[in-house]
């Protein structure tokens, strides 16, 4: 009977074997099954349409999610240069964007032609429009807006904090400064377009901060450059875009625009160049290049001068 017994309990051991194992193999597929079910966080595919915005979304951290930028996106050129280009914000290319497979295109609100916008919302893509600084209360927007569509409102805010303490400084310097120098921007794209910024340009308020008075009061906007608003000007300072002046020939060329000899700037030969989109983007930088403006608006030198990150720029 004893015999008998131990069989039976032996019997019943081998036949619960399978029944555990296949109890925890179901288990196992039941987990794996609910992970499976667990939705998985969607990679952006980006392409971004303004100098500041392919300049913000870096520097919020998503440089690796951007697969394509407009023509104007030249900073930081280590993430640029490799992207490819979709068109001018004005003249986008609906082909190039299509093309680049993206999730959501960020842009400014400048972008078009219109039926080229027409088709990307048609298309289903997520857009988002921005409007791009002209101005540093609009640059800061621009920052914190596009911090709250990527869910970086913390990065935005740490990019924000150090702009607004250079602009503070910068008031306490405004403060001591008992002349403001007459500054003439001349925007240049090579001898067939030069044009001054006068009242209202994107570059007054930039002028302003750094000391320094806009040398144009007789129109607002751009115009073309003649010898006649530039004696008019007699500006102290010629302030253009380090390319801009590339494409004049350099130094030379710049002395070289009729009228600018017989201003006070052309005297003393006192011209300075900064990197176009530190400049005029009213970026993450607009804080550093202010205060750099500052220094060279209102210090002793003669001569052309530029801001020392343009130095090196220049030079590649």
């Amino acid at each position: 009977m004893r015999g008998h017994s131990s069989s039976f309990f032996k019997l019943l051991w081998l036949v619960s074997i399978p029944l555990f194992v296949g109890a925890c193999q179901i288990s196992s597929k039941s987990e794996s099954s609910e992970e499976a079910q667990v939705p998985q966080e969607k990679e952006e595919r980006i392409v971004t349409i303004g100098a500041t915005i392919t300049e913000v979304m870096v520097d919020l951290g998503k440089a690796d999610q951007i697969v394509a930028t407009g023509i104007a996106s030249l900073y930081p050129p280590e993430v640029t240069d490799s992207l490819p280009k979709v068109g001018y914000q004005r003249n986008i290319s609906v082909e190039g964007i299509l093309s680049a497979n993206p999730t959501r295109v960020i842009l400014t609100e400048n972008a078009g032609p219109p039926p080229a916008i027409e088709q990307l919302k048609q298309s289903g893509i997520q857009l988002d429009f921005i409007k791009e600084g002209g101005s540093p209360d609009e640059g800061i927007a621009c920052i914190r807006k596009l911090g709250e569509i990527m869910g970086e409102e913390e990065k935005a805010s740490e990019l924000i904090t150090p702009i607004e303490e250079k602009l503070a400084t910068l008031k306490e310097k405004f403060a001591k400064v008992e002349q403001r120098p007459k500054v003439l921007f001349i925007y240049a794209r090579g001898q067939g377009l030069m044009m001054v910024g006068g009242k209202g340009s994107s570059v007054e308020p930039m002028i302003e901060l750094a000391g320094g008075q806009n040398a144009v009061t007789e129109f607002e906007g751009f115009q073309n450059l003649t010898p006649e608003s530039v004696i008019a000007a007699q500006p102290e300072i010629v302030l253009m875009t380090s390319r801009g002046a590339e494409g004049m020939g350099g130094e030379d060329g710049v002395w070289g625009m009729p009228g600018l000899e017989d201003t006070p700037a052309g005297k003393a030969k006192r011209l300075v160049l900064m990197d176009d989109l530190k400049l005029l983007s009213y970026g993450p930088r607009m804080g550093v290049a202010a205060l750099e403006l500052f220094e060279l608006f209102h210090g002793n030198a003669t001569g052309s001068v530029m801001a020392k990150e343009q130095a090196v720029f220049a030079a590649q």
